[in-house]
């Protein structure tokens, strides 16, 4: 199997959900054979949501259901308009908004309601909604997916008038906070862009390392993927800032499954552990083209490995490994909505309590985690942060 996504985006407005709906292009349908459905990314809501229809129309059904990951709404969206995917699942707001554009598409059913919530410090006086009364608690926000001028004018006015209405009830006056307007650029560097090589020779490729990884009749499944993502954001502030970044990602990906009986064992390469900004050098940078042989080769060697034993011990961990138990282990136990409980319905909770802050260490006194987005190469690399200020090096434990 060989897969190639290209896209294309561009983000000036975030967006907050209120609901997840189905859309499905107007016609067509019923006679395809396999019917894609775009979603967003692995480990969103979105995409598990997705993934659960897509289980049921097969199982109850009896529909060949392909799950589509995409970058977002604004991606997926336009698949389903365009007629390459058959279903989409999406914010209910930004379906309602595509329809002007694309009226071929129908909306065919609500999922369920994302629901937020307010709230405050345990010693706060604030017990109930009532108890906001005469706050400042005000916030303008608007969202859209149609990236025209007139788009994003609708989009700022709307946000304007939340913001005129809720203007005065802010818990932090911000109007005493003053800041030098952010002002700046940023953009990958690609040595060998993407748009240079010809999709031919791109296919050319994949096909190629597809047949390097069955090398054995016992890999069942194998696969060799390219997912490339170009986004462009825009920050602008009332008082004349104006941040301007075009990032260009480059995911590649390697995967062989091996069976033998009842065992069945899968490696894989690339994907989150050797992602990059940057064109087609990040394959010789991460040694995509050599890497088939070993993937496919460890697959069959984990048939008859023994399991891991149970037992304390050292454990040496590789870069795209350490990538995830970082990603595990520190970032999510410190995301607020899982330690204040406001996402135990989605992903779960966190060991981590608001009483460990400050005090609470991570591993022993040789262990420190820092961050660095000034640092190229990486994927997650910036100039500014999404309040548009300059970023810099950061010891993050």
């Amino acid at each position: 199997m060989l897969t190639l996504n290209s896209e294309r985006r561009f983000r000036g407005l975030q967006s907050v959900s209120a609901g997840l709906a189905m859309l499905v292009l107007g016609a067509g349908v019923a006679a395809a054979q396999t019917f894609g459905f775009a979603t967003m990314q692995p480990g969103t809501l979105n995409h598990t949501s997705g993934t659960a229809v897509a289980k049921v129309l097969k199982e109850k059904a009896g529909l060949n259901v392909v799950v589509q990951p995409t970058a977002g709404e604004s991606v997926l969206i336009p698949l389903v308009s365009r007629g390459e995917a058959e279903f989409g699942i999406a914010n209910i707001l930004e379906v309602e908004a595509a329809k002007a554009s694309s009226p071929n598409l129908r909306l065919i059913g609500s999922l369920h309601t994302l629901r937020g919530a307010f709230w405050v410090r345990k010693d706060s006086n604030m017990k109930t909604m009532a108890d906001l009364k005469g706050k400042r608690v005000g916030m303008g926000y608007s969202a859209t997916g149609d990236v025209s001028l007139s788009g994003i004018q609708r989009a700022a006015e709307q946000a304007r008038g939340w913001a005129m209405q809720s203007a005065g009830r802010s818990v932090v006056d911000f109007s005493k906070m003053r800041t030098a307007p952010p002002t700046g650029e940023y953009a990958t560097h690609e040595l060998f862009p993407w748009r240079h090589t010809p999709l031919s020779d791109k296919i050319d490729l994949l096909r190629a390392e597809c047949a390097r990884l069955k090398t054995d009749d016992r890999i069942v499944d194998w696969e060799a993927s390219l997912w490339y993502t170009e986004t462009d954001t825009l920050y602008l502030t009332t008082d004349g800032g104006r941040v301007y970044q075009h990032f260009v990602y480059l995911v590649p990906m390697l995967s062989a499954t091996a069976n033998a009986g009842s065992e069945t064992q899968s490696r894989t390469f690339g994907g989150r552990g050797h992602c990059r900004q940057g064109g087609m050098e990040v394959l010789d940078a991460v040694g995509f083209r050599s890497a088939a042989p070993q993937l496919a080769a460890e697959a069959l060697q984990l048939l008859t490995a023994p399991n891991c034993p149970s037992e304390v011990m050292d454990v040496l961990l590789a870069p795209d490994q350490m990538i995830l138990q970082i990603h595990e282990s520190v970032g999510h136990p410190l995301e607020l909505d899982r330690i204040l409980g406001d996402e135990r319905n989605y992903a779960g909770t966190s060991f981590v309590t608001p009483d460990m802050f400050g005090t609470y260490r991570y591993g022993s006194d040789l262990l420190n985690i820092t961050f660095d987005p000034t640092r190229p190469e990486q994927y997650v690399s910036y100039g500014f942060d999404d309040d548009g200020q300059r970023s810099g090096p950061e010891l993050a434990g």
